[in-house]
This record gives structure tokens, C-alpha cells and sequence, in this order.
């Protein structure tokens, strides 16, 4: 009984074993350019920081995504002159909330005294600084008794309050004088923020890229604006240094270093700055995106513009066209469209299937009638890719069933036809009339428009191009013209009996009005429109007592007028 219950168990384990292993040949999820970046990253730098041996820290954030790298950022390391940033932010705020005049002059004095860097402790006791030339000397030449005045000025305890107040995790703890790659960020992301608002934000990173200081993260990404701040103590083996890297997407890097000798910490600086910015080129070279929640595209890229085109669905994956900064711009319906970088994950290669190359033929344009859903297929069950508002127009390529093609994003949407009003445009050939007694008019040398008849509601026409507020149309050889607030436009239309090309015969002066019939019939039913008394006509041929005429695309018949040119 034993070894029998023993071999069942055996076969239902052989059983469900393939369903518990995992799978080899599984298709692997297509990475975000992030998860690449973090990844690829990683691995370098942890390469590199093991053959350079020292203690290092990192903390690097993108600004318009927030896409941020980390090693033991948090942990609390001695600031050295790197806190000097923080509190020149501080007296720039102060400044620009009129807290504090930039041009108010202080007095140099004996218990300033501080050595170390800077150029103000080889002048007198006595001399005079205003604030904005101590803000300066503190970023250009990292001086010491420039610090020591502003702080005094504003206060150590405001200071700390400050600091803390916008992030900052160590801010004097103990009275010590430590900081975190965290922080610096924090800081520097501060101070980004502020230039983009306010000039004395720009004064003041424009005081941070003329610093004398340049052997570290500037050495490591050349050719490209830094505004940066260092921190040093070469007997304690400390070198840090906090900088906003001005390159087409702007980011933040903090590197703070101990345990390795002056000129080798600021080569491992320069060196771990080349690493991420070449990973940060790479990251940026983005083409796809996926949206992480129901994502807004704006018309112009600003966040609170009160106009929107419409929304893009959470979960679904467009391609981009340009890299705008803070904002993607996307191809929505022959329109540029513009996404928040916040809003979406970036991909480098399509994390899906389905988008087409190139753009489809504009063949004419639709405006939404009001809140209108866009589905991956032209069915009622199809999946909502995006929504257009009320009003928001897009081109369309083709109508399929019901349902009109458009691309957006490089993806094949379908839209209901009835949830949308067909625009006119060149790419329309046809109208339909919606107004009885809608006028055919010719247009005068003088430019007045001199009425020729009238047209039958709902009539469908063919016209020869588009003309400002109204269809140009073909009556025999002339020229004429349709309002277009008297029809509407068809994307597509079956005329009956179109007329081709064929030469005039002849032409026809109308001594009296004449109705104009789809057929050589004579019946009421038949009649589609009217010429007024008066008109030349060019007529195709003669049939019977009838004359064949091209009118609006169509063959058409009048009965034989009173008089014949």
C-alpha cells in the first residue's frame, strides 16, 4: 500500500513539474531607458569605485523627469565649503522677497578672520563688502570669510531653519558641519528651480560657472555648461563636489569623497562624472513612451495651460517626435502634441508591437463633437488608446466601416464618425447640400459673387478645390461657387452620373430659368437644382430635346432653352 501510494505521488509530481519550473526561452520584458540606465550604470560605477578604492558617495537627478541614481547618498559626510551653497541660495531668496538689500555694504572685522581659501583674509580689517560681492567671492573663490559674514548677517539658527525647511536632512546637527549627497542635491535642485523664476537666481549660478575651481566634475564633462560648488580638506583626505550640468536635459551631481588623496579624489570626481554623463546621453536617446497614468498633451508645453487636445490612456505606448526638455512632443493627428516627461516612462526601443513608419496620407481633417474616445480598432469594443476634447481636430487617413483612421503617435487609432464633424480642407472632393435654395454663384472681375441658381438639398456634389469660405465648383466651362455654410463635406461619395472631362460642344444663353434634372426625364423628382435666367452655359452634347452639361461634377440634363447661341 505504502509503495503504491509512493508511485502516485511520483506520477502527479511529474505531472505538475513543467508547470512549476520556470520557462528558459521567455520573452524578456522590454527595459525602460531608466531601468537600462540604472542597471548599466551601476554596474560601471560599482566597477570603477572598486578599483579606486576611497569612500565615495553619489546622488544624480534629472530635473524634468526625476529620474534619479543613488549610492549611500543619505549617508551624513563632512560638508567642508559645500555649505556655502545652500546658505547663498538662502541670501538670494532673502534678497528677492526684498528681506535683504544685495547692495547693503559689511564690515570686514577681526573675529571674521578664517584661513583656508578665499581672498578677503589678505585684506584689511575694516574693508567693506556689499552682500552681492560676498555672495560671489563665496562661489567664485570658495572664501571663507565671506561665508562667516553672511552667515552672521542672516543668522546660523535662520540658516538651519532654512535648510531644513526646503529638505535638507542634516543641517548643523550637533553643531557639526555635515551634509549629504542627498542634500546637495536637494539644493541644487533648489537653486535650478529658482534661476528658471527669478534674475537673482541667475546671478547666481552665473557666480557657480565662473568658479576657479574646475579640476573635478567640469573635468569630467567637457564642452557642456556646469555650475558647480567644491568642498575640501586635503589633510582630512575630503574633496566634494555638487554641480547642475547644463546639458539638453538638465541634471544634478553630487560626488563627495574621503580616504583618498587630494589629486586622486579630484580625478575619481572628474572620472565618475564622465561615467554618468555618458549614461545620461545614452538614457536621453528616447523614442517611445509608456504612460503611467491618463497622461494631458497640451497644445504648447506648458503644464498649466488651460487648453488641452486631450488624453492620452494610462498603460498605452506611443512614439515620439522630439525631446522638448521638460516635455515630449508627439505627432497627435497631424499636430504637434506635447506630454510632461513626469507623466510617462521613456523607452529607447518600442516596448510593444504595432507602431507604423513613417505617416499615413493626410486625407482630410475631423473635429470632435465633444468627449470623444479613440479605439486601438474600428469597433464598438475596441480598446481606448486615447481621448480627444471637444473641439480638438485631428487628420484622418481612411474610413473603415463607421469608423475614421487617424495616427497618433505613430499608433492606428479609429474614431466613431458620428462622434466627430468632417472639416473642410484641400484633401475633400465632396459636399453635400444642406440648405434648400443654397446659391451657385460666379465670381465677378471685381471680386462680387453674382448668383447663377440654386442647388436642392441634399444633393451630393463634386468640387474642384477649396476656396476660403466657399467650394469651387465646375457649371460647363465656368468657374462657380458653393458656401460652404449652405453643405457640408463627404469624406468619400458615389456621384451619379460624374462627368469626366469631355470638351463643350457648344454654349446655351438661358432667355428663361431652367431647371436643372438628374436624368433627360422631364419629372419633378428628378430635379436637383436651378439656373437663373440670364446664364451662359457650355453644354457637353445634345440628346433628343435635351442638353447634357457638367454641373458640379455631374452630367445633367435642361430642357431645350428659348434661344441657342
Amino acid at each position: 500500500m505504502f509503495l503504491k501510494r509512493v508511485m502516485v505521488a511520483v506520477m502527479i509530481l511529474f505531472l505538475l513539474l513543467p508547470g512549476l519550473l520556470p520557462v528558459e526561452k521567455a520573452e524578456a520584458a522590454t527595459l525602460s531607458s531608466y531601468q537600462n540606465f540604472n542597471q548599466s550604470l551601476s554596474k560601471e560605477l560599482k566597477a570603477y569605485m572598486k578599483k579606486s578604492g576611497g569612500n565615495i558617495t553619489l546622488h544624480y537627478r534629472e530635473f524634468s523627469t526625476g529620474d534619479e541614481f543613488k549610492i549611500n547618498s543619505t549617508s551624513p559626510k563632512k560638508a567642508a565649503s559645500t555649505i556655502k551653497l545652500p546658505l547663498a541660495l538662502y541670501v538670494m531668496e532673502l534678497a528677492a522677497a526684498k528681506k535683504i538689500n544685495l547692495n547693503e555694504k559689511l564690515t570686514y572685522k577681526k573675529h571674521h578672520y578664517y584661513g583656508g581659501s578665499g581672498i578677503i583674509k589678505k585684506q584689511k580689517f575694516g574693508t567693506k563688502y556689499t552682500i552681492r560681492d560676498l555672495v560671489k567671492k563665496s562661489m567664485v573663490y570658495s572664501d571663507n570669510i565671506a561665508f562667516i559674514m553672511l552667515r552672521e548677517k542672516v543668522g546660523k539658527n535662520n540658516f538651519i531653519a532654512y535648510m531644513k525647511k526646503i529638505g535638507g536632512k542634516n543641517a548643523y546637527p550637533k553643531g557639526q558641519n555635515l551634509t549629504s549627497s542627498a542634500d546637495l542635491v536637494v539644493y541644487a535642485n533648489r537653486l535650478y528651480n529658482f534661476s528658471r523664476e527669478n534674475v537673482l537666481g541667475q546671478e547666481l549660478v552665473g557666480y557657480l560657472k565662473k568658479t576657479v575651481y574646475n579640476t573635478t566634475i567640469p573635468k569630467g564633462i567637457k564642452g557642456t555648461q556646469i555650475a558647480h560648488k567644491v568642498g575640501m580638506i586635503p589633510e582630512s583626505k575630503i574633496y566634494n563636489d555638487i554641480g547642475i550640468v547644463y546639458d539638453k536635459n538638465p541634471f544634478a551631481l553630487a560626488v563627495m569623497t574621503n580616504k583618498l588623496s587630494y589629486s586622486k579624489s579630484q580625478k575619481v570626481i572628474a572620472d565618475i562624472a564622465s561615467i554618468v554623463y555618458k549614461h545620461h546621453k545614452s538614457k536621453n536617446k528616447v523614442s517611445y513612451v509608456k504612460t503611467k497614468k491618463t497622461t494631458l498633451v497640451y497644445p504648447i508645453p506648458i503644464l498649466n495651460f488651460k487648453q488641452k487636445f486631450g488624453s492620452l490612456a494610462k498603460g498605452e505606448s506611443f512614439m515620439i517626435s522630439a525631446d522638448k526638455g521638460s516635455w515630449y512632443e508627439i505627432q497627435y493627428g497631424g499636430k504637434k502634441g506635447y506630454i510632461y516627461k513626469r507623466d510617462v516612462y521613456a523607452y529607447s526601443k518600442p516596448p510593444i508591437s504595432g507602431f507604423i513608419t513613417g505617416t499615413l496620407k493626410n486625407n482630410g481633417w475631423v473635429k470632435a463633437k465633444n468627449y470623444t474616445k479613440v479605439l486601438n480598432k474600428p469597433a464598438a469594443n475596441g480598446k481606448v488608446l486615447l481621448s480627444l476634447y471637444k473641439g480638438t481636430s485631428i487628420y484622418i487617413h481612411s474610413l473603415s466601416g463607421s469608423y475614421y483612421k487617424a495616427i497618433i503617435g505613430n499608433r492606428v487609432g479609429y474614431v466613431h464618425k458620428d462622434a466627430v464633424e468632417l472639416l473642410y480642407s484641400d484633401s475633400v472632393k465632396y459636399f453635400e447640400v444642406t440648405e434648400e435654395g443654397a446659391w451657385v454663384s460666379y465670381r465677378r472681375q471685381d471680386g462680387v459673387y453674382v448668383r447663377m441658381g440654386f442647388l436642392k438639398k441634399g444633393q451630393v456634389f463634386s468640387r474642384t478645390k477649396d476656396a476660403g469660405a466657399f467650394n469651387e465648383v465646375q457649371i460647363g466651362t465656368t468657374k462657380a461657387y458653393v458656401n460652404k455654410n449652405d453643405t457640408k463635406p463627404l469624406f468619400s461619395a458615389t456621384i451619379i452620373n460624374p462627368a469626366g472631362s469631355e470638351p463643350a460642344a457648344g454654349q446655351l444663353t438661358l432667355n428663361l430659368q431652367q431647371d436643372v434634372y438628374s436624368q433627360p426625364s422631364g419629372n419633378s423628382s428628378d430635379i436637383i437644382g436651378k439656373f437663373d435666367v440670364g446664364q451662359v452655359v457650355s453644354y457637353i452634347r445634345v440628346i433628343d430635346r435635351w442638353y447634357e452639361i457638367n454641373f458640379l461634377g455631374r452630367k445633367v440634363y435642361i430642357k431645350n432653352p428659348a434661344s441657342t447661341n
